[in-house]
């Protein structure tokens, strides 16, 4: 049985990888961000079109129009030399659960901030997340680091003008320490407002909702995501096509497990017949979520993924990102088992974005932690193999595109703040 198993195996196998795509669906699901289905189809359909140029294939994006309240879609027409491919690009929305939970006084983010780095420290996560991926871990403390920061720079602040004003310009102990206490809050002030402007208070607001989700306070998430499963399984039955990705970028790698876990559970056979399923996660933070001791049913979604026979999973994640778990199997490192004789998925690939992008280009768009975990949506100055517009709208399937390319399994650069073996 074993063998005939293996051998059907290899056969649905090898004709993925003969396959050629016309046409294909794609469902993407954002990370942690207030900005919806228009920010993103501006950004596809301008990065594609300098992908375009830069590669001489042919991808025209459409208008954007929406097809229900969690759905907005916009159709791609492209020719890459092999064939032409009509996709549907599908954004799957979160992102009014994101403003939901997208804290705006000042005050209550500041207790949030402080209340995640307790949770994390008391409970180990942080030195857990430190063990797999020291850039991921150090990046979790800019915002505590920075608002502490604030606050002690203010106070301090405060307190040389008060001496100043008292001790050197001789004025009345209460002004002095009146005219110190409004500098400082003014310096406080300015400091916090930069604390939005890097990005700090966007990475707290999104540690936070994260802690809360893996303790079960988000059950809209996970209602979501079902949702999401029935809006794909829906489209499969409806619509032909000879493959569909789902893209889930940052936190929406998450989002895209458990949805496609739901799928698994509606059709243990997903991906077998018909149309090829493809699951594509960049710069994932599964990890971050799945190693919370509240995320059982997490890490059951996990393995359900990493053990589907018929799902075609590859992981891009770049060393460079600090956003993300990179080069890190998010399956072991949540504690999981796969069993024995099970492909080992997902497929671990770092972009080179290095190779990418022309070098004082590229060390200028280093210099935003921000942009660097966006850069997987991006045109590249150079081709080369990671190509996230021929992955969505070109004539190979994901499997087949990226057959040539083994796991990295060398790289631990990024792990325990020690450096070992590994290239970007």
């Amino acid at each position: 049985m074993g063998d005939k198993n293996t051998r059907v195996g290899l056969a649905h196998l090898w004709i993925g990888l003969m396959r050629k795509v016309s046409k294909r669906l794609v469902f993407y699901i954002s990370g942690f961000d207030p900005r919806g289905a228009a920010y993103y189809h501006g950004l596809y359909q301008r990065e594609g079109a300098k992908q375009a140029g830069l590669t001489g294939v042919r991808i025209e994006t459409g208008p954007r129009h929406r097809e229900g309240d969690l759905v907005s879609a916009w159709d791609i027409e492209a020719d890459d030399g092999q064939g032409s491919v009509h996709t549907t690009f599908r954004f799957l929305r979160w992102d009014d659960i994101v403003r939901a939970n997208w804290t705006r006084d000042r005050a209550k983010l500041i207790g949030e901030i402080y209340r995640t780095f307790w949770n994390s420290l008391r409970s180990g996560h942080l030195g857990r997340m430190r063990a797999l991926s020291w850039p991921f871990a150090a990046t979790a403390l800019v915002p505590v680091a920075q608002v502490s920061g604030s606050i002690l720079a203010g106070l301090l602040l405060m307190l040389l003008i008060g001496l100043i004003g008292a001790k050197i310009a001789a004025l009345p102990l209460w002004v002095a320490w009146a005219l110190a206490g409004a500098c400082g809050g003014l310096a406080l002030l300015a400091l916090l407002n930069l604390c939005e402007k890097t990005n700090a208070f966007w990475l707290a607001r999104l540690l936070s909702a994260s802690m809360r989700y893996a303790e079960g306070k988000l059950p809209q998430i996970d209602a979501r995501c079902r949702e999401f499963a029935e809006i794909i399984a829906n489209c499969l039955a409806r619509e032909n096509c000879d493959e569909v990705i789902l893209v889930g970028h940052s936190v929406g790698s998450e989002l895209a497990v458990q949805t496609v876990a739901r799928l698994i559970e509606r059709d243990a056979a997903l991906g077998r017949d018909g149309a090829k399923f493809g699951l594509l996660t960049l710069g994932q933070t599964i990890p971050g979520h799945g190693q919370l001791p509240e995320a059982s049913s997490f890490r059951a979604a996990l393995l359900a993924v990493a053990t589907a026979p018929h799902v075609d999973w590859i992981d891009f994640s770049a060393p460079p990102d600090p956003a993300c778990f990179a080069l890190v199997d998010p399956v072991a490192a949540c504690s999981l088992n796969r069993p024995e004789g099970v492909d080992e998925k997902p497929k671990l690939l770092s972009p080179r974005f290095a190779r990418l992008f022309d070098q004082a280009h590229y060390s200028e768009l280093k210099r935003s932690k921000m942009t660097m975990h966006f850069m997987y949506l991006l045109a590249s100055d150079k081709p080369g193999d990671y190509d996230y517009f021929a992955i969505t709208a070109g004539s190979k399937t994901l499997a087949k595109r990226y057959a040539h390319l083994e796991t990295v399994r060398d790289f631990g650069r990024l792990k325990g703040g020690r450096k070992r073996g590994g290239s970007e």
